[in-house]
């Protein structure tokens, strides 16, 4: 996979060349939207270059499906960190899937099924839990759609690693978004986030800790789909904690 993040600039210009052919106005950006029953959603690919010595391509899914399922993905390949010469050769995969299923409307609670695939012996994880869609919470659903705010927790109480290690953990994970004065400018400024938050006892090796991996992400979006982005990362699994990233994003909607 080494030198693989160089063909991005080709699929980048790939997919502007593509949208190029089918453009529309600029002001007749459309985002999705699905019915109960019917499919929609966003796939998106993205390059970002870490100030901490690190290049990552990243690609997400977002998908409404039928009978109140979602499904949200997303893939990162990073290269080495903080390794001269290395910041263009791809180091490791992760990769997270996660599946909801609301069963019963009037009440913003959905059950959670997540399977994380990371690169390495034993780094599997298989998770079922709870989310909560806060910002559809009645008594501040109407405050959140007012400021273009959307929130969500979820936590997973059961979790395998999918290895034999002793230990056990759980998770929390917090997402926001919030849209920038959308009506004035036409839905272009958008920040968003997430930190997650995870557990394990009984380690031999570490003991008892938490673990700590937060996001906070700027986009501007220049052209139809086209953004730009700027983010603050922070992590408790790599090698520098704390490091700024920049780079762009190229959404399909359908």
């Amino acid at each position: 996979m080494k030198k693989i993040i160089f063909l991005f600039p080709i699929i980048l210009v790939l997919c502007l060349a593509t949208a190029t052919a089918f453009a529309q106005e600029d002001v007749e950006y459309i985002e999705p939207t699905a019915s109960s029953n019917s499919i929609g959603g966003a796939v998106g690919l993205g390059y970002t270059y870490d100030t901490r010595d690190m290049n990552r391509l990243a690609l997400d899914t977002n998908i409404q499906l039928p009978y109140r399922f979602s499904y949200y993905s997303y893939f990162n390949f990073n290269s080495q960190m903080a390794v001269d010469g290395a910041n263009f050769e791809i180091d490791n995969f992760y990769s997270e899937h996660n599946l909801w299923w609301n069963p019963y409307e009037p009440i913003p609670v959905d059950l959670a099924l997540q399977y994380v695939i990371a690169q390495g012996a034993g780094n599997d994880m298989l998770q079922l839990g709870l989310r909560w869609r806060l910002s559809d919470t009645v008594w501040i659903k109407n405050y959140c759609e007012m400021i273009h705010l959307t929130l969500s927790s979820q936590v997973h109480p059961l979790q395998t690693d999918l290895d034999a290690s002793a230990g056990w953990g759980f998770s929390f994970e917090h997402r926001w978004s919030l849209q920038i004065l959308p009506e004035r400018f036409s839905k272009r400024f958008v920040m968003s986030g997430f930190l997650d938050h995870y557990l394990n006892y009984g380690g031999p090796a570490n003991g008892n800790h938490h673990s700590f991996v937060v996001e906070n992400e700027l986009a501007v979006r220049v052209w139809g789909n086209f953004s730009a982005l700027a983010a603050y990362r922070f992590s408790d699994y790599d090698v520098r904690q704390h490091g700024l990233a920049f780079g762009a994003k190229y959404v399909v909607n359908f």
